[in-house]
This record gives structure tokens, sequence and C-alpha cells, in this order.
């Protein structure tokens, strides 16, 4: 299956800082790097830690901007020279796993 066309922006719910209005505006699309997929997200959740991140009331840092939403699922639109398992096409869930120190390890059910 050929890679749909990819547009260069999307809309999506940004925090720009702590307390602050969430903001629905284009951000660039980025293109998957070479061990990541890009998903074209159909549906998404807002988690409760999102509502943390606006507030600021949580103990972990937040990274600003913050596009919410992490809980999503859709299909897989382009992916990296290194990914094997998944192919463009692929229905995709994401997830955040956990955070490592400044590293979030995203879970990936395909």
């Amino acid at each position: 299956m050929s890679s749909p066309d990819i547009p260069s922006e999307q809309w999506a719910c940004v925090i720009e800082k702590t307390g602050g209005p969430v903001e629905y505006k284009k951000i660039p699309v980025q293109k998957p790097g070479p061990d990541e997929v890009l998903i074209n997200i159909k549906y998404s959740g807002v988690c409760h830690t999102d509502l943390h991140a606006v507030k600021g009331d949580w103990p972990l840092p937040t990274k600003l901007p913050l596009v919410g939403g992490h809980e999503g699922a859709g299909v897989v639109v382009a992916k990296g020279e290194q990914v094997q398992d998944i192919e463009i096409g692929d229905h995709a869930g994401v997830k955040v796993s956990r955070v490592v120190g400044r590293l979030t390890v995203w879970e990936w059910d395909c």
C-alpha cells in the first residue's frame, strides 16, 4: 500500500503554558524518524494527566508546549526505514507506557 498524501500541518489542542488556556491551532506534521511510525489519529481521549499538565499539579515536569490527547487510535500513514513489523494502512492504538527520566516510552498496539 502506498503512503497517502500527508499534509504539512494539522489541528491540535496545545497547552503553551501551565495554568493557561488550551489553544486549538495548527501545528506542523513531523516526519517519522528511522524507528518511528506516523499515525493519522481518528479518535483520541483526554487523559486525566492532560488535566494535571494544564493545572501544573503533578510531580513530573511538563514539557511545553504539549499536545493533549495521548491515548488514541488511527491508521499508520508513514514509517521509518527501520520499522519492520508495522505496515502502512495498519490500524494502531497509541498510549504512553511510562516516563523514564526525560524519555517518554510509547507503546503501540497494532
